[in-house]
This record gives structure tokens, sequence and C-alpha cells, in this order.
């Protein structure tokens, strides 16, 4: 899926990234470990399910149908900011945010932000994904048509796409990230084919960073004020934000030691 791309440093980097201008036109997603594709949270939990089951194949769009419909039932004695009850879509999101494994593949309209998603966890070599949003299925009437339902029920199978789409329940810590969530319309839809024509094969890139960057990247990133502390706001993403304080400084480690 499009090129991949070493950089050596934070210059080699920014040399990669899209004009700044162009801001919303462009999405892009981190991940800690340069290996990872880009495979959803539903689809990594289902192959948990079947190594631990002890089988080969299990009903994964059964599955997903009856962990959305125990969502919708129980999810109304914890908050009353519920979608409507036919937008799967939006239901996934608030599914998504407090944790469950879905379809959805968290993106950000911002690269700094989604690098730091990246830098912030592992220890190996990580990576960024930069897709064009012109590439990807953003009208909203046919992101509406993405049903999750039983095998049963499902009377027509959707063309192979991915959706991009912001939901309108927008959580605190979704605006402060720039969320974008990407969703194809089945689990097993590969995420290579968001792209719709061949003349964004080019544009599309998976940035390979070296782990020997991580700390450098941190402290660029928190110059910019993108940490835990900004990205998810209160008292736990504070402290979240405690935790990486010594690799922000030089001499900070010298400085706790010596009060």
């Amino acid at each position: 899926m499009g090129k991949v791309i070493d950089v050596a440093s934070w210059k080699d980097l920014l040399a990669e990234l899209p004009d700044l201008n162009a801001h919303r036109e462009w999405v892009f997603r981190g991940q800690s470990d340069a290996k990872w594709t880009l495979n959803p949270s539903i689809s990594r939990h289902f192959d948990y399910l079947r190594d631990h089951l002890g089988v080969n194949t299990i009903a994964e769009q059964d599955l997903e149908f009856y962990m959305l419909q125990n969502f919708k039932k129980t999810a109304r004695l914890y908050t009353e900011r519920l979608p409507n009850e036919s937008d799967d879509l939006e239901w996934l999101a608030l599914m998504q945010h407090y944790g469950c494994p879905t379809r959805l593949l968290d993106f950000s309209f911002s690269p700094y932000i989604a690098l730091f998603f990246a830098v912030s966890n592992g220890t190996t070599d990580f990576s960024l994904f930069i897709i064009p949003l012109e590439a990807l299925e953003t009208n909203w009437e046919k992101n509406k048509a993405i049903k999750i339902c039983k095998k049963a029920n499902c009377k027509a199978t959707l063309t192979e796409s991915v959706a991009a789409f912001e939901p309108k329940l927008v959580a605190d810590r979704q605006l402060f990230q720039q969320s974008v969530f990407l969703c194809p319309t089945s689990i097993r839809t590969p995420v290579g084919k968001c792209i719709l024509g061949k003349e964004f094969l080019d544009e599309v890139k998976k940035i390979r960073i070296t782990k020997t960057l991580r700390r450098d990247f941190l402290r660029e990133l928190n110059k910019m004020n993108i940490n835990m502390a900004t990205l998810f706001p209160g008292l736990q993403g504070y402290c979240e934000s405690l935790k990486t304080l010594p690799l922000y400084s030089h001499h900070s480690l010298r400085q706790f030691n010596n009060p």
C-alpha cells in the first residue's frame, strides 16, 4: 500500500509531510511498531478469540452484531448522550471511545498528534501512515449504508471500501486529538482498499522511524505542547504525562536526583 520511506531525523520526517496549508486534506495514523499493518481492533480481537478457543473459524459477523446490540441496550445506564438507534457508525465510535474492539481505525488530521501515539508507547521501530482524504469514501449518505447485522439478516453485500467519517457526538479528547475514523465495509476488508484510484498510490506513504529517535521525537512534540496531558484532558492524562517527564530534558534526571 503506497510507498514505504525510512527517515533518520526529525528534519527528514518534516520533509515527507504534506504542506500545512493542506490541513484536513490528509489523514494520519501513528503505530508504535513499524511491522504492524492497518488492522482494526476487532480483527485482532477475533484472532485472539480463535487462539484461546482453539478453533480455526468463528462467526465474526454475528459476534460483532451481538456486541453492538448489547452495547445499545446497556449504554443508556452509563450515559445520556446516545446516537440515533439506526446510526451504527455513531454507535461504533462511542464503543471505540470506551475501549470496545470495533472495525474502526483511529486517525487524526494532525500528523504530529498521530506521531505522538506511535512514539509514546513501545520500544521498537515505529511508523506514521499518511493518506490523502480524497482517496477515501467521504460521502456521509454512503457511509450510513454501513450497517452491522447478523449474517442471516444481511441481504446485500456492500462493495469493499473504507469510509472516513467524523462522529457527531464528539468527546473532548476526540476534539483535542483532531480525530477522524476509517471504517471498512466489512471486518476483513483490507484497509489498502481505501485507495479509490491508482492516481493516489504515489501519495500514500508509510514512514518508518528507527527506535533510537523515540526520545528526540518526544521532545520535539512536547515543544509543540503535544503530550498526554493535552491530548487526554483531566487528571488521568496529567498523571500519564508525569511518566515521561525525565525524557524531555538532558538534565532532568540530574535535577530530580539533586533537588
